[in-house]
């Protein structure tokens, strides 16, 4: 999103916000704006560049932070559970031979939100909704599905969606009544790997949000390269065909292809060139491991954002995720996310993926949501990789001159670092339509947000939810979410507005992650 920042003061005469972040990586709606408190919405592509812009001047720094003042309020401990596993397997080898599937072809007018309109307030949008009529309701797609002997004795049947010209294909399925010993298999048409659940794990991950109907919301499966997905359930011997009643009223037609199932790596190189690579900075290492980039589904749409595993107070292994409201705040969206974690590069300035990199499924419960702070709270429904580190947090309010570090995926591009200073604090406030954002300068006790100046990389869209680090001794621990901000590589200098997150554990997380310790001595 594009929102308006009113003055800061004497600091600034007038900044942009964007809720993805930044203005991207130059041309078209990295102008600062000439107003105050103005709304400017995102703008769709152009054929011929704008003009370059005169960068806003950088604010000047605010004296240093008193030494130790960062030490002295609460905060929750970082901490790395190693003996972890993935559970359920996200991808597995295909066993034995697959059914026939009878062919569906989505809609080709796409419908929703499509690329490159001028909406304010949403991440980086990767794909749309395409009908299916053919299977728009329980009884269209029973009557499509050819039943077949399976090899263990059951029945199998598959149904081929297509939406010509995809990419990739997300299936949502609506789920009136399926057993919990069906399997659900989806994979592209030739593919060696499927993505597999059971009805009982839907089940399961339905429970863990409430708020969200089984029969009414969308379950999404995983992504699936190319225009077609294969839907395939199987039954085992003891359970009849009638007892399956789903629907498909519609695909998410994405046009970011994964490599392979699960590994978005088109984005790759698309953020721009003043982004800084997180992997070139060892003394990063630690928080790197707890940021994932994610792709999730809003009314059928597919987006891009970022977000943080984060701790609670007794280490407990719960895996909460921290990220944007303007991203994730419903239940419905949580559902769909996939994580991504350790997406990086494979070494310091490559271009090559991690090795390390590892997709995550099976979606996420809604805890807390505030538009005040732009605060999402998740529960991951399934255990992120080994390797990954809880974020420790702070639980006060940041001094100015407090120097800080934001981790992110601009465009959904790989892992990057930007470092600068919080300079100022900003009482934000969001209008009735949820669109434009409005900021003034603020003392401590009312301000939402904290303003950040940039001394290297900045934000773009796709950056949005991702964390805001302070160090303590060797430790980083996340101070706010990024709301948005004027910062591009084009105006570097432009300010970013984070969610501070102490107004969010105050606004009710503190009841998810408990409360701190007694602060201690720095960590070494």
């Amino acid at each position: 999103m594009r929102v308006g920042l009113r003055a800061i003061a004497s600091l600034m005469a007038g900044v942009a916000l964007a809720g993805c972040g930044g203005g991207g990586g130059g041309g078209a709606g990295d102008a600062p704006p000439s107003g105050i408190d103005i709304p400017i919405p995102v703008p769709a592509p152009v054929a011929t560049p704008s003009p370059t812009p005169t960068p806003a001047p950088a604010p000047p720094a605010p004296p240093p932070p008193a030494p130790g003042a960062l030490d002295l309020l609460p905060r929750i401990e970082p901490y790395e559970r190693v003996a972890e596993a993935i559970a359920p397997a996200q991808l597995k080898s295909a066993e034995g031979p697959r059914p026939t599937p009878v062919r569906v072809f989505a809609e080709a007018a796409p419908e929703g939100v499509t690329p490159g309109a001028a909406t304010s307030r949403k991440p980086v949008q990767i794909g749309n909704r395409r009908r299916v009529a053919a299977t728009a309701d329980a009884a269209g797609l029973g009557a499509l599905l050819a039943w077949q002997p399976s090899p263990a004795g059951g029945q199998v049947a598959a149904l081929a969606f297509v939406s010509e010209g995809a990419a990739a294909l997300r299936i949502g399925l609506l789920i009136r009544q399926l057993p919990d010993e069906a399997l659900l298999r989806v994979y592209a048409p030739g593919a060696a790997t499927e993505a597999a659940t059971t009805g009982r794990e839907i089940k399961a991950r339905a429970a863990a949000h409430p708020s969200a109907s089984l029969a009414a919301a969308a379950h999404w499966l995983p992504a699936v390269a190319g225009p077609e997905a294969v839907l395939e359930i199987e039954l085992p011997p003891s359970i009849s065909p009638q007892a399956v009643q789903l629907a498909v009223p519609y695909v998410s037609h994405l046009w970011v292809a994964p490599q392979s199932l699960g590994t978005l790596s088109t984005k790759i190189g698309e953020a721009g060139t003043c982004n800084v690579d997180a992997t070139c900075s060892p003394a990063h290492a630690d928080p790197a491991r707890s940021v994932a980039r994610m792709v999730f589904v809003r009314d059928g749409n597919s987006f891009l954002c970022s977000g943080t595993l984060m701790a609670d107070a007794p280490a407990s292994g719960r895996p909460f995720f921290l990220t944007a409201h303007h991203c994730i705040a419903d239940a419905g969206a949580a559902a769909s996310l996939s994580t991504y974690w350790f997406y990086g590069s494979s070494a310091c300035l490559s271009s090559l993926l991690s090795s390390r990199a590892t997709p995550v499924h099976g979606g996420a419960a809604l805890r807390f949501t505030s538009a005040e702070t732009d605060t999402t709270l998740l529960e991951l429904n399934t255990l992120p990789p080994p390797g990954t580190l809880y974020s420790g947090s702070v639980l006060g309010a940041v001094p100015l001159g407090t120097p800080v570090t934001g981790l992110h995926h601009p465009q959904g591009d790989l892992l990057k670092l930007s470092t600068g200073t919080v300079f100022d604090y900003m009482a934000c406030t969001v209008d009735a339509a949820g669109g434009s954002v409005g900021c003034r300068t603020a003392d401590a006790q009312g301000g939402t947000d904290l303003a950040v100046g940039w001394t290297s990389g900045v934000t773009e869209p796709g950056s949005s939810g991702s964390s805001l680090f302070a160090g303590i001794g060797t430790r980083q621990y996340v101070v706010g979410q990024l709301r948005g901000g004027g910062s591009s590589c084009s105006n570097p200098t432009a300010a970013d507005v984070y969610g501070r997150f102490d107004r969010g554990y105050a606004a009710g997380i503190s009841a998810l992650l408990g409360s701190p310790a007694t602060p201690r001595a720095s960590p070494k």
